[in-house]
């Protein structure tokens, strides 16, 4: 059986095969993201760092719905680039 990683994002489970995950990352108001050219980035180790890409507006086509708290990022690699992506919480299946 393949393992995958369960993401709950907007009430919605959302499965993200395990080897793609790189980490989950608290957000923390001490780390400082980094903007550049309108796209905001997580710094991550080694000076790499992650896209971060707000699924809830990319499923929804809107902003983070009223009341909705965000407190993790689950960081996955597609191809040669990192993505920090915003979820309410997560377990691994």
């Amino acid at each position: 059986m393949k393992p995958f990683f369960l993401a709950q994002i907007d009430g919605v489970l959302v499965a993200v095969a395990k080897e793609q995950v790189v980490g989950v990352g608290q957000r923390d108001a001490a780390v400082q993201l980094i903007e550049e050219n309108g796209q905001q980035y997580l710094p991550l180790p080694h000076g790499d760092r992650a896209a971060i890409c707000d699924l809830q507006a990319l499923l929804n086509g809107s902003g983070s719905a009223p009341g909705t708290r965000r407190k993790y990022y689950l960081i996955v690699a597609l191809e040669e680039q990192l993505l920090a992506l915003n979820i309410e919480k997560g377990a691994m299946m």
